[in-house]
């Protein structure tokens, strides 16, 4: 059975407990997670927490969207289409945004009666050693890393959240979730950050902060100024340090970047539905997704 509950009734630790032990748990649907990025929303869940599924309860705006990447629904049993069919009917009838992520292992056919767009993430599974990796690599890629790549940059880590939002030409609201978020994720000891600096200047060529959840290290800041060359220089560092781990890679950022190292595409899509005629309005001025 499938029942909707408004926020201040979601019980936390059994919500958690779904996102952490589920067949397709991500970092996007931890409970400390949305509550940096859209601070309250309702619930779908099945029985006790069997599954959950966030429910957006105001117009998205636009850095909300651009850092809640893939949602519900969430399982510990199999995604079925009677349980995929059951909560997106509740979402269409609850949901207050006129976009949802929904997750990526939702397949096309499932959204079949839906309006939908998609997207890409670029993944790179686990259990592989970095020489196998390497191996994959464009020629120009393998080239620029290997004979001239770290001759004049350092490798920098623990750069301060507000140090890395300062990189990004995003607003303030932009910024300051994400350093909710980053700040979270330290406190738990599953974020960390890697940047490249120029040895001469000091100036900061790229940095990225990850996120270590369900054996998966997630990208959700990126900044590359000095060039593409420069975010891969983090990694193929990130793959030497983790060599033969099960750590799965995943980003949505310049996914074509990535695919250089042999990361593959995966598709994620985005629900579509009617919205009132005031979110309607803010649309048009850039204040709701």
């Amino acid at each position: 059975m499938f029942r909707i509950i408004p926020f201040d009734e979601i019980e936390k630790n059994k919500w958690n407990g779904t996102i952490h032990y589920a067949i397709n748990g991500n970092v996007y649907g931890y409970y400390w997670y949305l509550k940096a990025v859209i601070g309250e929303w309702d619930a779908i869940v099945e029985e006790d927490y069997e599954s959950v599924m966030p429910i957006i309860t105001k117009p998205l705006k636009p850095h909300q969207y651009n850092l809640l990447k893939e949602l519900g629904p969430y399982s510990v049993n199999p995604l079925t289409d009677q349980r995929v069919g059951s909560m997106l009917d509740l979402l269409q009838t609850h949901n207050r945004s006129s976009v949802y992520a929904v997750h990526s292992q939702v397949s096309k056919r499932q959204l079949a009666t839906y309006k939908t767009t998609s997207r890409s993430k670029a993944v790179l599974p686990g259990g592989s050693k970095y020489e196998d990796l390497s191996r994959t690599y464009s020629d120009d890629l393998s080239n620029a890393i290997n004979i001239k790549g770290y001759d004049s940059v350092k490798i920098v880590s623990g750069l301060k959240p507000e140090l890395l939002v300062e990189l990004l030409s995003e607003n303030d609201m932009h910024k300051n979730a994400l350093m909710r978020l980053m700040y979270n994720a330290m406190h738990r000891g599953i974020g960390f950050s890697s940047a490249i600096q120029d040895k001469a200047s000091g100036k900061t060529l790229a940095a990225s902060f990850f996120i270590n959840s369900n054996t998966t290290l997630t990208e959700i800041l990126s900044y590359y100024g000095g060039g593409k060359k420069y975010r891969q220089l983090i990694f193929d560092l990130m793959l030497r340090n983790n060599s033969g781990s099960p750590f799965r890679y995943e980003t949505f950022v310049s996914t074509s970047d990535l695919h250089e190292m042999g990361f593959d595409s995966e598709p994620v899509f985005d629900l579509h539905f009617k919205t009132s005629a005031m979110t309607n309005i803010m649309k048009s001025f850039g204040q709701a997704y």
